[in-house]
């Protein structure tokens, strides 16, 4: 091959910037052409979509390579632009630098691609939007991104399914932004996309994310309720492309002639079961009638993290069924929570719910750093944990009676972490896209039937461990709600630890890691100030007495701590455990056994009594007055009773409250002044009470039949 050829090649390779791999010699340039002509074309023809990226991968190497290998070339073709000719060794030198250089750029990328299927590089996404992307740190797609890209972008009707923090705001404003981005609107014009949430927050995320990815030129208006009606009206005449909104809000625009849908291309419900819910069939169908007849011209998009079999029959009525596909990712099951997420239940009995939520948000929430949405089911109970006074972290209450600017306030306040505790109804189960660490929920989601909303529960519970982060969900339960923590298990698939309440202990061990956080953000400045106070606790109390006693004051726990149960989390009450070395078929052997080895004064005050899930223990609770003393020697004498560090995974029964623990049930022993069932007046295992107890006589009423009044 001659010099001229080879200076051409480098040329060819310089205007390309691509992947296109330089040879020296004729041989190899045709044994490639013969085994890669169509690779070759294909990579010749996505050479200007991948340019760009290798380019900004390593741009400084590139100019030096392209500025070297031209002023070889302007040498080497020196009839042009100079009289003197380069060096012919000159001239092959810049030729294999640039191919060699050009070839190092080619490899790099395709090794960041095969490394990462996700890659942006990957996708039909043009550099502009890349380049958004990666300025917001998204250098590849999540799975339910990437699985619905193409197909929106080919123009089906698709309905996802992914867990909550997976990225499906993303997912359908991504392809929408690429199909209508670049497209310029006359003033005034329709919308053409449409995007439909249950909640004004929810509203609000999805319109950013619009804003975040789309060119200026795109415009987008947030309708929702609460807000003024004028500046909204303002936007539509003018025109916008994008509109986001509730349905409430968007049905009035409609019904007052400001906002027409006549031009309508992308119909999306986001949260779709809310959305299609018996709720908001009715506006559904409206917004649908505004459309027209058009519906070959309209693509239809829903996303949510359940979709109930229900969800799929209503919305097929909206969709093109020759061009309707659906993406999956929870693959068949009814209801799927996170798996960054670790999920607790905990025994709480209703009066001692704040100070349990309390003591959740000390041992769990970790630093002072960390976020935290406690869900309760109404608004009163929502505005009453606020301002109990046992909850001493910043919080604030966020429910449908709040006022539109409070709650946008409130919301850039925890954000900011101003506010560390939102207090909050089921609003903001959904929309709420931001670090959210723990999770606590007052009570089991069920409905107004009774029966246990597994949904709800994985909204709530998908605020946090979003986007590969991990997060807590605490949910605190009474005996009668313990059925329905176990059907959320087994529903969702997660593994749940069934863990006792907040030992005092460990609340202080988390009030002293937050302090030592404090106080390693104190201001050196002001030591000064505090010196002479130090060294004289020092000198009257030790280096290290002084220092734990300051946490202690730090930290408000200065007096000596209470003990508290893991069964019910009842203060001074101590949680013990009976293990026997056979299955154990009700609580009366039990009883039989703690008779024969307790004083009558500690059989009587015991409680709450229930049986392990291997069968082969109990678990009860006995004051905490009788450990210093004869409960004490009746520990150290028989084998057969411990005081529980943690508590045991219990036995569960079906119905409301069974085993004694609780409001009615089956009593399970022989009435008597101390008998173990619900039969008698006697504290049985059951708290006794006036209960219908399946015993037999003796002072109690056992009046048979089972399900009497017990304290719980």
């Amino acid at each position: 091959m001659g010099k001229k050829d080879k200076i051409s090649l480098a040329e060819n390779a310089m205007d390309t910037t691509d992947a296109v791999t330089v040879t020296t010699s004729k041989k190899d340039k045709s044994s490639k052409k013969k085994k890669n002509g169509v690779a070759e074309e294909e990579a010749l023809t996505d050479s200007s979509a991948q340019s760009a990226s290798v380019v900004e991968e390593d741009s400084s190497n590139k100019k030096r390579n392209v500025k070297g290998s031209q002023e070889g070339a302007d040498g080497a073709g020196g009839e042009k632009k100079k009289k003197k000719r380069a060096k012919p060794e000159e001239s092959d030198a810049a030729v294999k630098d640039s191919a060699k250089k050009t070839k190092k750029c080619k490899t790099q990328a395709s090794e960041t691609a095969d490394a990462d299927p996700n890659a942006l590089s990957n996708f039909k996404i043009s550099q502009a939007t890349r380049t958004r992307l990666e300025a917001r740190g998204i250098k590849s797609l999540f799975p339910i991104q990437s699985m619905t890209l193409q197909k929106i972008l080919d123009g089906c009707d698709l309905i996802g399914r992914a867990r909550t923090g997976c990225g499906k705001t993303l997912a359908f404003a991504l392809p929408v932004v690429e199909l209508i981005g670049d497209e310029r609107e006359e003033r005034g014009a329709p919308p053409k996309v449409l995007v439909l949430a249950p909640t004004r927050e929810l509203a609000k995320q999805v319109a950013d994310e619009f804003e975040a990815c789309a060119p200026a030129t795109l415009r987008s208006v947030c309708i929702y309720g609460g807000a003024p009606y004028r500046p909204q009206e303002e936007a539509l005449r003018r025109g916008v492309q994008v509109v986001v909104g509730t349905p409430g809000r968007i049905l009035d625009h409609i019904e007052r002639g400001t906002l027409k849908l006549s031009g309508l291309r992308f119909l999306i419900l986001d949260e779709a079961d809310s959305m299609l819910d018996m709720g908001f069939k009715d506006d559904i169908q409206k917004v649908c009638d505004a459309m027209g007849q058009d519906s070959h011209r309209r693509q239809v998009l829903l996303f949510s993290a359940t979709l109930p079999p229900w969800v799929q029959k209503v919305a097929q009525q909206y969709m093109r069924k020759d061009k309707l596909v659906q993406v999956d990712l929870v693959q068949g099951e009814d209801a799927k929570a996170s798996t960054d997420v670790r999920h607790v239940a905990i025994p709480c009995h209703w009066s001692s719910m704040p100070s349990t939520v309390a003591d959740c948000l000390a041992v769990y929430g970790g630093s002072n750093k960390a976020r935290t949405i406690v869900f309760c089911e109404t608004k009163k109970e929502c505005n009453e944990l606020v301002v109990n006074p046992v909850i001493k972290t910043e919080c604030a209450a966020l429910h449908g009676d709040i006022p539109q600017a409070q709650r946008e306030t409130t919301l850039k306040a925890f954000r900011e972490g101003r506010v560390r505790v939102l207090v909050a109804t089921d609003v903001a189960a959904r929309g709420l896209d931001m670090t959210v660490d723990l999770v606590v929920q007052n009570k089991p989601p069920v409905t107004a039937s009774g029966r246990t909303d597994v949904e709800t529960y994985v909204h709530r519970s998908g605020r946090t461990g979003r986007a590969g982060r991990k997060g807590i969900c605490v949910t605190l339960f009474s005996p009668k709600y313990r059925f329905a923590v176990k059907e959320i298990e087994g529903a969702v698939g997660n593994k749940f630890e069934w863990a006792g309440a907040p030992q005092p202990a460990d609340i202080v061990a988390a009030s002293a890691l937050a302090a030592m956080e404090d106080v390693a953000n104190v201001d050196d400045k002001v030591f000064p100030l505090f010196q002479a106070a130090a060294a004289k606790l020092v000198e009257e109390m030790g280096a290290e007495e002084a220092l734990a006693a300051a946490l202690a004051c730090l930290t408000g726990h200065t007096k000596e701590l209470r003990s508290r149960s893991l069964l019910s989390n009842s203060d001074d009450y101590v949680t013990c455990q009976f293990q026997a070395d056979q299955p154990i078929m009700s609580t009366g052997y039990v009883w039989t056994a703690l008779r024969n080895a307790l004083p009558q004064e500690v059989t009587e005050d015991i409680r709450g009594m229930q049986l392990t899930a291997d069968s082969t223990g109990a678990v009860f609770d006995v004051p905490s007055k009788y450990m210093k003393t004869s409960m004490n020697r009746a520990v150290e004498e028989n084998p057969f009773l411990t005081v529980c560090k943690t508590l045991p995974e219990i036995k569960q029964q079906r119905g409301v409250g069974g085993g004694g623990f609780s409001m009615g049930g089956r009593g399970s022993g022989f009435g008597g002044r101390a008998g173990s069932g619900f039969g008698g007046r006697g504290r049985g295992g059951g708290f006794g009470g006036r209960g219908r107890g399946g015993g037999f006589g003796g002072r109690g009423r056992g009046r048979g039949g089972g399900g009497g009044r017990g304290r719980w």
